[in-house]
């Protein structure tokens, strides 16, 4: 799908993408450390729309580019030495590319191994050229998920004198800003168009100066990006400017003019509970006959004249070729009952097989889809017609009887129901001496309005203030959940309000928030017992604080 988007630079923040996403236009926008957007609105023609800005940060993807062409040879173990220090204890997906007439691309991992291998490959070359067009392609036609920032870095030093030898010699359209390290006096227009069409930043360096260049960008990389989104109207002009105006947390308010361009955005995932209709053509084993004999007529005989002295023999062999036509279709009709006997036959849940390290082999990318397919398979995500996707295949393709573990499998599916066991889970935490414990030490904490337990792969409790509490995988979680790959690194956010209320907040644009069966988004007020599923390992029981429950407590103590 092609969308629209650009970047551009501010005073104190940057618009690292401003994107329609069908009907919403939405925006990257990097600010400073300890900053935070408090309103945005975007303007054009006189018209204004408020824009929601996300609670937290956006979790970030990193490209760096590594100049390995002929002007590099001196300076090569320099950069190689100083970008390794970059991505060490590296968290983030990084993607690697090191260029000159060849191209060679590690797509973006956190696995720091992977990393490391590749850079071990990063070797400058005498005679080669830079080839700078080849080695940012992979970057343009990369498909840009946009509930990730995007971040780009490009250390070189060539001359881009050499374009001849390259495959293309136009640099194409960036997904984001490029900040470019140049380890040379000279600027090639090459590299000037690259900076001015990315809206990104040109930072000058030697080679007793490149370390240091480089870490001022990861200081720069280390500024919080929030998403904006909002309504796109349908009067406006996608090919005219708009003015967006933001005010950050410190009071000041600026605004930045920016313009909408194409960007490779992914199509989103369409589920269907349909089940696939395969129809297959009766052949009745008198027009197998037919057409065997049909083909038989028109093989044509070696001897027209001696065909008539051997009718005995074409008898004979008339009839093996029916006999072996008979079998090859009840073969071929056995094989292909199995095959849509399987196919119909929907995978049975199995909890033993998820005691393995499953999740560690996926990437975010991959992981998010494999959840939300075994919490439809568990029953845990409401269709919205009262019934769910397991069930509606039980009936359509009911389990043969003949196999009995499946048969097990099968009634553990159909009878799974979401708030018998949620209430088995609120009765054990409100019964486990711990978790009251916790709770009597916060009955005269006043900043403490709920209490939350943790169920999944390494158990956990924890206080909710009314500052509210980050979910994810990442260390800067509030509440982290570990050992659970399908949980994001910025899972959820719990918002205390006003008068108390509690909210929770949906961030990752893939994996699920799920309360009382129903999949939620931004916002979604919660209530005492509220039992949060996260994925089909990890759940958040909440308990919130009440006058009854503290006098309860109170009493007991």
């Amino acid at each position: 799908m092609s969308s629209s988007g650009i970047s551009a630079q501010i005073r104190s923040t940057r618009v690292e993408l401003a994107t329609l996403d069908g009907s919403d236009v939405l925006f990257h926008m990097r600010v400073l450390r300890g900053q935070t957007i408090e309103t945005a609105e975007l303007t054009q023609g006189g018209t204004t729309v408020t824009l929601e800005a996300s609670p937290v940060p956006l979790a970030n993807t990193q490209w760096i580019v590594l100049d390995a062409s002929e002007e590099m040879v001196n300076l090569q173990t320099t950069v190689q030495s100083a970008v390794q220090r970059f991505l060490r204890n590296n968290e983030i997906p990084t993607g690697l590319i090191i260029y000159n007439s060849r191209v060679d691309t590690l797509s973006p991992t956190d696995r720091i191994s992977q990393i490391d291998s590749f850079l071990l490959g990063y070797t400058a070359t005498a005679g080669e050229p830079a080839c700078l067009a080849d080695a940012l392609t992979p970057i343009s036609e990369a498909v840009r998920q946009l509930d990730f920032s995007w971040r780009i870095l490009l250390i070189t030093a060539g001359d881009f004198s050499g374009q001849s030898n390259c495959d293309t010699q136009t640099v194409p359209p960036m997904p984001a800003p490029v900040d470019v390290i140049a380890i040379s006096d000279d600027i090639n227009d090459m590299l000037q168009e690259l900076v001015d069409g990315s809206e990104g930043s040109l930072i000058r360096a030697n080679l007793r100066t490149v370390e240091a260049r480089i870490n001022e960008v990861r200081t720069q990389w280390g500024q919080p990006t929030y998403a904006l989104r909002g309504t796109w109207l349908e009067d406006w002009d996608s090919s005219e400017s708009l003015d967006l105006t933001v005010t950050l947390s410190n009071g000041s308010s600026e605004t930045v003019t920016v313009r909408l361009r194409d960007y490779n955005i992914a199509l989103p995932i369409v589920l269907t509970d349909e089940p696939t209709q395969i129809v297959l053509a009766t052949i009745t084993p008198q027009e197998a006959a037919t057409e065997a004999i049909a083909v038989v007529d028109t093989v044509p005989t070696a001897d027209a004249t001696s065909s008539s002295d051997s009718s005995g023999g074409s008898g004979d062999n008339i009839a093996l070729l029916l006999i072996l036509g008979a079998v090859l279709f009840i073969i071929g009709a056995v094989i292909l009952a199995l095959a849509l006997s399987r196919l119909r036959r929907p995978t049975p849940y199995s909890p033993q097989a998820e005691q393995g390290n499953f999740y560690d082999t996926l990437d975010d990318e991959v992981e998010s889809s494999v959840t939300a397919t075994r919490i439809r398979e568990r029953n845990i995500l409401d269709t919205g017609d009262g019934d769910s996707p397991t069930r509606a295949a039980q009936r359509a393709h009911p389990s043969p009887s003949s196999s009995a573990d499946y048969q097990s499998d099968e009634t553990h599916l159909g009878e799974f129901d979401v708030e018998e066991v949620d209430e088995m889970l609120i009765t054990q935490v409100l019964t486990d001496n711990r978790f009251r414990n916790m709770i009597e030490q916060s009955v005269d904490q006043d900043e403490v309005v709920a209490w939350i337990r943790l169920e999944g792969t390494i158990p956990d409790d924890f206080e909710l203030t009314r500052r509210g509490a980050l979910v994810g995988r990442s260390q800067e979680c509030d509440i982290q959940i570990k050992g659970d790959r399908a949980i994001s690194r910025q899972h959820a956010r719990l918002d205390v309000q006003a008068n108390d209320t509690i909210t929770i907040s949906r961030l990752s644009a893939v994996n699920p928030v799920i309360v009382g069966g129903i999949q939620v988004g931004n916002h979604h007020e919660l209530k005492t017992n509220d039992v949060i599923h996260l994925s089909d390992r990890t759940r958040l029981i909440l308990i919130t604080r009440t006058d009854e429950l503290d006098e309860e407590i109170t009493r007991i103590k």
